[in-house]
């Protein structure tokens, strides 16, 4: 009992180094304290936070579901989609097409169109006749709708046919879950332990719903 106490102990008083800052802290609370007070470090200004090198505030940028950031380029986008637009053409080695002579921004506009074209192709069209003899439902009666249940990404939040499942059994599309593992060799869900060589692609249909 004794020995663990000890170990403890130690542990909670080990000196704590900022490299950036070439300085020692008695406490990991005395070295966060630090980071958050000192100008020096990077800062994250969506989360008004700073971070203790600039490559911790590039994790950050990836795993926070409030950025949407490529770390390949240390590019921000404006929307998931965007990311997942960018990430299948600028990193794309079979694609000829030069991404540089494309105009700032237009990964966000495509992933905006694509989805407005997605929603289009989901309504599913009315018949006249179950229009003109429906009876009107009542304002307090909950409405049972249909549509198209479609597969979606968490990260990117699109829908897409071809996904892939990570050891712990949790969904992405390939692109986001690719770029994630191959920066934090981590599910971004839960985040246990995952590697990109053992991903299980899925070929998911659409389902109508009843």
């Amino acid at each position: 009992m004794a020995t663990t106490n000890a170990t403890s102990s130690s542990t909670d008083f080990a000196i704590k180094y900022c490299s950036l800052c070439d300085a020692y802290f008695y406490s990991m609370d005395m070295l966060k304290a630090h980071i958050q007070s000192s100008s020096k470090h990077p800062k994250c200004s969506d989360c008004n936070m700073r971070f203790l090198n600039g490559n911790s505030r590039r994790n950050h940028y990836v795993l926070s579901p409030r950025h949407n950031f490529c770390r390949i380029c240390d590019s921000h986008f404006k929307t998931a989609a965007g990311v997942r637009i960018h990430l299948e053409h600028a990193h794309d080695d079979t694609d000829d097409e030069d991404d540089a002579s494309r105009p700032a921004g237009w990964e966000d506009r495509l992933a905006l169109a694509q989805e407005a074209s997605a929603l289009k192709e989901a309504e599913i069209p009315i018949p006249q006749e179950d229009l003109v003899h429906k009876e009107p439902v009542k304002k307090n009666k909950l409405q049972k709708s249909s549509g198209v249940l479609r597969p979606t990404c968490p990260i990117c939040l699109s829908a897409r046919k071809k996904m892939s499942a990570t050891r712990c059994g949790h969904v992405f599309c390939h692109s986001c879950i690719s770029h994630v593992l191959t920066e934090t060799k981590a599910c971004p869900n839960c985040r246990q332990e995952a590697l990109v060589g053992q991903l299980r692609t899925l070929d998911l249909c659409t389902y109508s719903s009843v």
